[in-house]
């Protein structure tokens, strides 16, 4: 019995132990996890500079342009969700396949565009019925437009990658991609 009293004395001794270590020890790592838990960091992508020529004329800039997004995360129904969008826009069958494929190649809880360049009046019909589908959003985002003329295309250049990324490929868009990338802020939300 003696041994017993014993053993469980040492477990109980080493089990306060592990707990005082967690509470006091480890407190900030696992406030950390918890926080990354329930916390939500979105990116906010800065817009691109503008590219003028020396007589002031506009060669490329950005233009808002209202996008549909849908979240699989926090859809139950994906073709649900497609039909409820398709219900007020014209959805192509290359942009069906386009967001299956992103679906398949990105992670559940990022939002992936439906559908780019919306009107004003299929943006607002989805904002208006948007208590119905929670996991679909209608977002304003920038695209670059050129306004260059065909043989200044080279020189201008262009922009790869999404809003975030939107890296200069060639011309003056590359060579100073640096000054007219900016920096990106994010949004913290619960």
């Amino acid at each position: 019995i003696n041994t017993l009293i014993l053993f469980a004395i040492v477990l109980s001794s080493i089990l306060l132990l592990y707990i005082y270590n967690m509470q006091f020890n480890s407190y900030d790592k696992y406030q950390e996890l918890a926080k990354k838990n329930r916390i939500i960091t979105k990116p906010i992508p800065a817009q691109r500079g503008i590219i003028f020529d020396r007589n002031m004329t506009i060669l490329a800039e950005n233009q808002p342009s209202l996008n549909i997004f849908l979240t699989p995360k926090s859809c139950d129904n994906i073709n649900a969700a497609l039909d409820f969008i398709a219900s007020f826009t014209d959805i192509t069958p290359a942009q069906k396949k386009k967001f299956y494929y992103n679906l398949k190649h990105q992670h559940k809880f990022e939002t992936i565009v439906v559908k780019e360049d919306l009107s004003e009046t299929e943006a607002a019909l989805i904002y208006s019925h948007a208590p119905a589908m929670p996991c679909v959003s209608v977002h304003e985002s920038m695209r670059r437009n050129y306004h260059a003329t065909p043989e200044l295309t080279n020189v201008v250049g262009y922009v790869s990658g999404n809003e975030l990324e939107n890296k200069g490929i060639l011309g003056a868009e590359r060579t100073f991609d640096a000054i007219l990338q900016g920096t990106p802020g994010y949004y913290t939300y619960e």
